[in-house]
């Protein structure tokens, strides 16, 4: 029983790293230019996967950028050229539907990320996404069935949405360090 959570904790993180093991290289670039050149960004989720859109909400708010979690009574209307981020597992709650149609009515910028989905439907959150992003950490059904006694109630999604999202916010920081390093390069060759 000695290090028994080192254990579990290790094959935890063996199924977070193969739910998001087969995200692109393009698309997580594509992810990460979207919130780096939006001037707005809307984030929604329910339930746990509302905590983690919060949780990322708040990093994004440490780098400088205008957050907002939506269905928050401080939340504006989204407008052309904002980013909603819609992290829904299922891809198909009524309110992840009803928030990204009403984004696309206002021509803001849809990005999702849920579980696996061969569904091309109007029920599902990708219709309605410029780009959708699969978190899958079932990826055998061996690896489905461990799971299962690992990361009961579906936390899998969530931990391995969460793993994404902080990627994505090491990205971001390198990128800010990298401008604001431009900029200082700059400004002492002027001087």
């Amino acid at each position: 029983m000695k290090q028994l959570h080192r254990n579990i904790a290790s094959d935890i993180s063996q199924h977070v790293l193969n739910g998001i093991s087969h995200v692109t290289d393009n698309d997580f670039t594509r992810l990460v230019n979207q919130l780096l050149w939006a001037e707005r960004i809307f984030v929604h989720g329910s339930g746990r996967s509302g905590l983690i859109g919060r949780m990322f909400a708040m990093r994004l708010v440490h780098l400088g950028k205008q957050v907002f979690v939506v269905g928050q009574t401080t939340t504006p209307p989204i407008a052309e050229g904002d980013v909603l981020l819609v992290i829904s597992g299922s891809g198909r709650t009524s309110t992840a539907k009803m928030y990204a149609q009403q984004a696309k009515a206002f021509k803001a910028i849809i990005v999702a990320l849920s579980l696996p989905c061969e569904c091309e439907s109007q029920h599902h959150v990708r219709h309605y996404s410029d780009l959708c992003i699969t978190v899958d950490p079932h990826l055998t059904k061996d690896d489905l069935n461990k799971s299962l006694n690992l990361l009961p109630l579906g936390t899998g999604f969530e931990i391995s949405a969460l793993f994404l999202l902080e990627s994505v916010i090491v990205v971001l920081m390198q990128q800010q360090q990298m401008s604001e390093e431009d900029l200082r390069q700059k400004h002492a060759n002027l001087e």
